[in-house]
């Protein structure tokens, strides 16, 4: 899977506004789409998880459960934080049933 971004894309199509709203522009040819965010954490969660649903490169409730298996095992391993990061990515998932 490629990146979403380029390193140009993202220094040009991420600035602030006087008022220091995100604006985000996305540019891929006409016509461009811009997005203007405040710096609210749960509009921005919201968008996030509302972007990233139903698409080949959002997340799945099973990523979230495979990622808890290798938190899980036995021992001192590399993948004891991984409870944290499926944590995150669940709280981008939809409720079950959805």
């Amino acid at each position: 899977m490629n990146p979403a971004l380029t390193s140009e894309e993202w220094r040009n199509q991420v600035t602030r506004t006087r008022g220091g709203a995100l604006r985000i522009v996305v540019d891929f040819g006409p016509p461009a789409n811009t997005v203007q965010l405040n710096d609210d954490p749960k509009m921005r969660h919201a968008l996030a998880a509302l972007a990233l649903h139903g698409q080949p490169f959002g997340f799945r409730r099973e990523d979230v459960a495979e990622i808890r298996k290798w938190a899980k095992l036995d021992g001192d391993h590399p993948f004891s934080h991984m409870d944290r990061i499926a944590a995150r990515i669940e709280a981008l998932l939809p409720p079950e049933g959805k």
